[in-house]
């Protein structure tokens, strides 16, 4: 039986039971195996492994599964670190600050076997490396404050309930404009505005233009 017809005969609750407690009952054997490879890939890629030396394990641990055939066995290292590292919910700053750990971990590790001044400048570089990796020389950038990403509406309207005012009756409306300092121009526009007149749509007063 391929490995791809196994796939095909795998339901999801089987996936989620091997996730979860690796039972594999209900699994194909070469399904089951497969699974156990990208895994043991993965524990060996995040020891420090090379490529070259993770396909070299998975030749040495599981000789009659690839009778020599690199690769093959560079399939399973692909589909390995697929499996494990295309991840979109990961950010970038998380993963600049998993490469930062592993930096750190270098570095004390050149610090305990440093001989000369040469091996702690390294040292040093290593932890800039670092730094920079976390951020820490990076010019901070002003942060907008969140409203200036909320979008917007314009709300136009000619009543003032609209606004979460208490309705005013005609009478108080048009005593408080009269008691505003307007000319009486701009007093009957106003009044025409909160519909005590009715609307002047052509202004009469407009001096006609002359015909040429």
């Amino acid at each position: 039986m391929s490995l791809e017809s196994d796939f095909n005969e795998v339901t999801l609750g089987t996936l989620q039971q091997w996730v979860a407690n690796r039972e594999h009952r209900d699994m194909p054997e070469e399904l089951t195996v497969y699974l156990e490879m990208i895994e043991r890939c993965y524990q060996w890629h995040q020891s420090m492994a090379l490529e070259a030396e993770i396909i070299d394990n998975l030749l040495t641990h599981y000789p009659h599964k690839f009778k020599g055939n690199r690769s093959r066995a560079k399939q399973i290292y692909s589909d390995a670190v697929n499996h494990f590292y295309l991840d979109t919910d990961i950010t970038q700053e998380a993963w600049a600050n998993v490469y930062a750990d592993r930096l750190d971990r270098l570095a004390i590790a050149v610090m305990r076997t440093a001989e000369t001044a040469q091996d702690l400048a390294k040292v040093k570089d290593l932890w800039k490396e670092a730094a920079t990796l976390r951020g820490a020389y990076a010019e901070k950038k002003e942060q907008l404050p969140k409203e200036v990403y909320e979008q917007r509406y314009n709300l136009y309207t000619n009543k003032i309930t609209d606004l979460g005012l208490p309705e005013q009756s005609r009478p108080e409306i048009k005593a408080i404009i009269h008691g505003l300092p307007l000319s009486g121009e701009e007093m009957i526009r106003l009044e025409q505005e909160a519909d005590l007149l009715p609307k002047q749509i052509f202004d009469w007063n407009e001096p006609e233009e002359e015909d040429k």
